[in-house]
């Protein structure tokens, strides 16, 4: 029953936008058309990534200075150990759609249709591999300005219309397993944050554009240059325990809808009225409020425009099972959230 379920979300939640993404590629030639020519570079990529462990350490924890003062700000005493903790995120496996348990874009919609003619799910055979990260291909060229444009597109294409002619660029699907999220003290000691989480969806564009000495009204600093990311995508589904809470989330997924009146943002309202959450953001070196910083990573979000809803909320156990969460109290939806006019300034202390 698990594959079966994973195969109809794979369908209900993924594929749904798949059928109004002709003219996508459109778009993407035109917004690129500016800045790109015939000559360039393009790698073909095709990968599956699994990391055992990725480990950050506080080296110094709190307060381990004597002439220092032993409160913070807020009265609170600092603590005094030689270091700090970590941040431990292990098990964790990256590849395509079926890492998690997903159908490439291709095969979700062959399923669909496959069902839709009277097929017996679970009769269906994917005809391809889902557990690569594959099907992709890195376009890379440099503008006459110094700018350099890495557009991430996909190599195939899916028949739409039904008429036996793949016409319409297939959405490049991904997928993440994590075995554990946690909190690790200097001694050794423990807390599970997160665990069990598997997740995988679907990618309809990716431009990474690295701006020449731009200069931004926003603070950046002079001469630098900038990051800029601009994506659209959707989460078909993720599920995952929140264990020093007692919580499960189960079948969360992220998309896009287009709002009514739109957004402002052209491109933005081309993705989300195919189902697609859609993001831009910039990074870059800029300044910092803070006394004595002169310069910080600086994130702004200019554009977030996405639809989230989680299917199941378990909480708490009713001795059956696994002893995980398995108790519900229901679902919950966002729908048309922006975030916009947004800015993170990250340094170190």
């Amino acid at each position: 029953m698990k594959g079966l379920k994973k195969i109809a979300l794979a369908t209900a939640i993924a594929a749904a936008p798949f059928a109004s993404h002709a003219g996508m590629k459109a778009l993407d030639d035109t917004a690129m058309g500016n800045v790109t020519g015939q000559a360039g570079v393009t790698i073909e990529l095709q990968t599956k990534v699994s990391i055992g462990e990725f480990r950050y350490t506080d080296t110094d924890g709190y307060q381990t200075d004597p002439t220092k003062p032993i409160v913070d700000g807020f009265g609170n005493p600092y603590a005094d150990a030689a270091e700090g903790g970590s941040f431990v995120v292990s098990g964790i496996t990256l590849g395509g759609a079926g890492v998690a348990g997903g159908l490439t874009a291709k095969d979700a919609v062959a399923f669909k249709k496959f069902v839709e003619e009277g097929g017996n799910p679970v009769d269906f055979t994917p005809t391809q591999d889902s557990g690569l990260l594959d099907d992709l291909a890195i376009n890379i060229d440099v503008a006459a300005n110094g700018d350099a444009i890495i557009h991430i597109a996909s190599l195939s294409t899916i028949d739409i219309d039904g008429d036996g002619t793949p016409d319409s660029p297939a959405p490049i699907d991904w997928g993440v397993t994590v075995d554990e999220i946690k909190l690790s003290s200097s001694a050794g000691a423990e807390t599970t944050l997160i665990s069990g989480m598997s997740g995988y969806g679907y990618l309809a564009k990716l431009d990474i554009a690295v701006r020449n000495q731009d200069t931004v009204e926003t603070g950046q600093t002079a001469g630098t240059g900038l990051l800029n990311i601009s994506t659209a995508f959707n989460v078909a589904d993720m599920d995952f325990d929140v264990d020093f809470m007692g919580v499960g989330i189960r079948d969360l997924k992220v998309s896009g809808s287009l709002p009514v009146g739109g957004t402002g943002n052209a491109t933005a309202d081309a993705y989300l009225s195919k189902g697609y959450a859609y993001v831009d953001v910039n990074v870059y070196s800029g300044e910092a409020k803070a006394a004595g910083v002169n310069e910080a990573l600086n994130i702004d979000v200019n554009d977030v425009y996405l639809d989230v809803s989680i299917g199941d909320i378990l909480i708490g156990n009713d001795g059956t099972g696994t002893g995980g969460p398995n108790l519900s109290i229901g679902s919950v939806a966002l729908n048309n959230v922006a975030i916009t006019d947004t800015k993170l300034v990250v340094y170190g202390r």
